[in-house]
């Protein structure tokens, strides 16, 4: 299955893909997400939630702050590398 194969990018696909996570708008959505799954965090367990899936949930809110700091991290990293002149 295609989805499971990794790409590899060129160069300007890369520029491309973070010039597109630096919008302010993209910046916005990603951080809202993060907000959401934090307040989610914070949350007490579901009635008749049992602990594993309490602790199963927290773990994937967590995953998905991480995804969205590692797609906000793409800007710096990005300015990192650009010579300064």
């Amino acid at each position: 299955m295609e989805l499971f194969e990794l790409p590899s990018f060129s160069v300007s696909e890369t520029h491309e893909i973070a010039e597109a996570l630096r919008k302010p708008a993209v910046v916005k959505y990603l951080k809202s997400l993060a907000f959401g799954n934090a307040v989610q965090i914070v949350v007490s367990p579901k009635e008749g939630q049992s602990d594993t899936e309490y602790i199963r949930t927290q773990e994937q809110l967590r995953g998905g702050i991480a995804m969205v700091e590692t797609l906000l991290s793409v800007k710096e990293a990005d300015k990192e590398e650009q010579p300064q002149s």
